[in-house]
Parts: C-alpha cells; sequence; structure tokens
C-alpha cells in the first residue's frame, strides 16, 4: 500500500497540486493534478489521456419528425443507442369510382394518414355484354359481337330501306346506314344516281307529264336495297316561256364584269333556261345595276311575273350589289283542283278555318271536307280564333303535296294567322284539318 501511495504505480494516480520536479527516483510514477494525469520518465512529466467516460442509452420514438439524440449529463459520449419505434399514424378508408379516361388512376391518402381500404366503383355498364368478345376490361371478358347482317350472294343487306318524301320540286331521301349513294328511278327508269340525299326534280324532269318516283341505297360490298316508297310527280307542259340573261356593255363596247349570277330554285342555271310555273328565279351583282325586261332597278326588289320571257342584263351605272327575286308564274284556262280530304272535329267550336285563291285578297271559310278551288293557279290557307279560354287543341291545316304544315297555338287574346301563298304545279287532294 506505502507503494501505491508513494510512488502511485499501483491504483489510482497519486493527486498533486503541483507536480514535483521529475528525477530518476520519480520515474514510472503517475500523477494527477485537476483533471490531468502524467506520468514521470525520470526526466520530465508525459501528460496521459484519460479514457471517455461513454454512456450506453436506449430512446423510444413515439411521434414521426426529427429526434436528436445526446449522452446524458456527465458523460463524454454514447458508446451506443438503442431507438425503440412506437410511432401510430391515423389509417383511412376510401372508396372512388372508376376513371381511367387519362390513364392509369392513383388512389393517395390524406396528408398525415395511410391508407388501410381503397375500393374502386364497379360502373354498371361494365357487363360483358357491353364489351366486345374476348376483351378483357378489368377481369370482365366482352361476349357482345355487334349486329351480323344478312347477307345475299356473299354481299351485306342493308338494315333498313330508305323512304323519300317530296316538297313541290325537292326530293328528299332518308338516309340509310352505310350507303353512299341513292338511284332515282322515274316511271321505272333510272333517271339518275346521287350521293347525298336530296335532289331538285326540276332539273331532271322537264318534260310534261306525271311521273312515280322511287329510290334504291346502293353501297361498296352491300346489296342494293328494296325500293323505297313512291311518290307522284307532275310537270305542267308549260308556255315554253324563256329566262335568259347575260352581262351588259359599256360605251366603249367591253363587256361589264357585274359578278353576275342567276339560280332558279336555288339552283345555279345557265341562259336561256325554260320557266316553269312556280320558278323562283334569284338574280345577284356585286356591282353595276340590273335591267330585266326593259326596266332598270337600283336596288334589292322582289317582283312577281307571269306568262312571259324574263331577260335580265347589267347595265353600267355604280352600285354596291343588288339582288333581285323573281316569282314567276304560268296561269291557264284550266288551272288546277284543290280540294280538303279530311276534316276533323272541332275542340272549340269558334276556331274558323278559311282558304284563298288570290294571295289573301278574298277569304272562304271551309268547315268540311270539299273543294277548295277548281282551275285555280294558287291556293293560301288562314286560322282564326276570336280570343277568350280556348280549348286545348293546336289547329292544323297539312298537305304532302304543297308541304305544308300550317299549325297556330290557340291564345286567350285571340288569333288570327296565315299560311304561306302556294303557287300550284298540279292538283292538290290532300289538305287535311287536324287538331
Amino acid at each position: 500500500m506505502a507503494v501505491y501511495v508513494q510512488y502511485g504505480k499501483v491504483g489510482k494516480p497519486i493527486l498533486y497540486s503541483t507536480l514535483p520536479t521529475a528525477s530518476a527516483d520519480l520515474n514510472g510514477v503517475i500523477g494527477q493534478v485537476g483533471d490531468n494525469v502524467y506520468q514521470c520518465d525520470g526526466t520530465q512529466w508525459v501528460a496521459l489521456a484519460l479514457p471517455a467516460n461513454l454512456q450506453d442509452k436506449s430512446v423510444t420514438i413515439t411521434e414521426n419528425g426529427t429526434t436528436e439524440i445526446t449522452a446524458d449529463s456527465g458523460y463524454d459520449g454514447m458508446s451506443k443507442a438503442t431507438i425503440i419505434t412506437n410511432v401510430t399514424t391515423p389509417t383511412e378508408e376510401k372508396t372512388v369510382d372508376l376513371d381511367m379516361a387519362s390513364g392509369n388512376q392513383v388512389v393517395t391518402p390524406t396528408s398525415g394518414k395511410v391508407l388501410s381500404k381503397v375500393t374502386v366503383t364497379k360502373p354498371s355498364t361494365m357487363l360483358a355484354e357491353n364489351i366486345k368478345k374476348d376483351v378483357n376490361i378489368g377481369g370482365v371478358v366482352g361476349t357482345y359481337e355487334g349486329v351480323i347482317l344478312p347477307t345475299y350472294e356473299g354481299l351485306l343487306r342493308f338494315a333498313s330501306t330508305p323512304t323519300i318524301s317530296l316538297s313541290n320540286n325537292t326530293l328528299t331521301i332518308t338516309a340509310v346506314t352505310n350507303a353512299t349513294s341513292y338511284a332515282i328511278y322515274s316511271n321505272n327508269t333510272l333517271l339518275t344516281t346521287i350521293t347525298t340525299t336530296s335532289v331538285d326534280l326540276s332539273t331532271l324532269i322537264t318534260t310534261s307529264g306525271t311521273y312515280t318516283i322511287y329510290v334504291i341505297a346502293k353501297g361498296t360490298g352491300y346489296a342494293d336495297s328494296e325500293k323505297s316508297n313512291e311518290v307522284s310527280y307532275e310537270v305542267s307542259s308549260g308556255g315554253g316561256y324563256k329566262l335568259t340573261f347575260s352581262e351588259g356593255t359599256k360605251l366603249d363596247g367591253q363587256l361589264l364584269s357585274s359578278g353576275l349570277e342567276v339560280k332558279v330554285n336555288g339552283n345555279v342555271v345557265t341562259s336561256p333556261y325554260t320557266l316553269q310555273n312556280g320558278d323562283v328565279i334569284t338574280a345577284t351583282i356585286n356591282s353595276n345595276i340590273f335591267q330585266i325586261n326593259g326596266t332598270l332597278y337600283y336596288s334589292d326588289e322582289t317582283l312577281t311575273l307571269s306568262n312571259q320571257d324574263i331577260n335580265i342584263v347589267t347595265a353600267n351605272e355604280p352600285s354596291m350589289g343588288i339582288t333581285m327575286t323573281i316569282n314567276y308564274t304560268e296561269t291557264s284556262a284550266s288551272g288546277y283542283n284543290v280540294s280538303c280530304s279530311s276534316y276533323a272535329d272541332k275542340a272549340d267550336t269558334s276556331v274558323q278555318t278559311y282558304y284563298s285563291n288570290d294571295n289573301g285578297q278574298t277569304w272562304t271559310e271551309f268547315d268540311s271536307a270539299g273543294g277548295l278551288g277548281e282551275q285555280v293557279s294558287q291556293v293560301k290557307f288562314r286560322i282564326t280564333f276570336p280570343g277568350g279560354l280556348p280549348a286545348p287543341a293546336n289547329p292544323t291545316i297539312s298537305s304532302t303535296t304543297l308541304g305544308m304544315n300550317f299549325t297556330v297555338t290557340l291564345v286567350k287574346a285571340g288569333v288570327d294567322e296565315t299560311s304561306n301563298n302556294y303557287i300550284l304545279t298540279k292538283n292538290v287532294t290532300d289538305v287535311v284539318y287536324s287538331e
């Protein structure tokens, strides 16, 4: 024990307030001054490093975030840190509709939560019968094979037959799916084939007479359709009057450049053109003025001309452009007959119906089936109601031949309305009053 105390060579070092002078007698002695430890080598005191005082520490983490771990007071550091994680994160369930229009559907949790369950709702239309056969969409394998059309000698058949209607001169065809053209027959003879669904028959048939018209649909890879319903088309004999038109000349004899364009019933025509009863002529120019049958016209006007040749020439005077409309009629001693084929009972007997054969200058009442004019060139209709609480009715005068469906709505204040004026080109026997 004396050696331990004197020399500091065994056990703890000798505590000094200040180190003694190094000497051979103190060689190997360990001394301590304050927190510093030294060893004498016989000539000097050499500082020694003390071993670090390290802590073995355990920490439990209970929430998300950053946790700083340090040694407790009295320790130089840590020899080991044990981290025990015990963090509880809120969970949620979500239900979403299937929506893959823009690609994969991604479902994300609300901030601070995790998904415990996701339900993707299956659309009610996601059925095998709605999906092409053998196509797999989300595990549903399709069984739909489409409509298989019957065939004829290796060709497909159209699913429907065309139907046609006639309004004045315009033949209209109800389109057939997959048809690329329509063959138009007149009196069982092919008249023309068109790729549209309407045509002006007056441009195809000019000889007077009565014609039975029907249509057959055609298409690549398809057998011809059954023929459509038939309509009757009449062309009056007419007086053979001509429409002629041309650019006028300048003082120097040069032709004017007015941009003249002439249409009949909406179709561009060339000069000369044989006029028919009921033709509507539209002439337009970008500059200059019109001279029609010798009369100058300086602005837009509408004329009614009958039983005469019509000559249209541009005249050399400035304008900003003019449009002339000419309603052409041909009257004859024979004329045409108009009759009502059906007249329904009236819900309100104060409703009155009239017809006129002079464009509304005089009116004749009618309230039953029967004649509405003989040997006449035109017809117009009128419906009146004096007022009061009306019956629940919509009085209508219609005619397929005229292309007319004239309907009025009864109101408490009363009604007095007229239809268009129709220029006749044939007998009209299908006027109907209904409610």
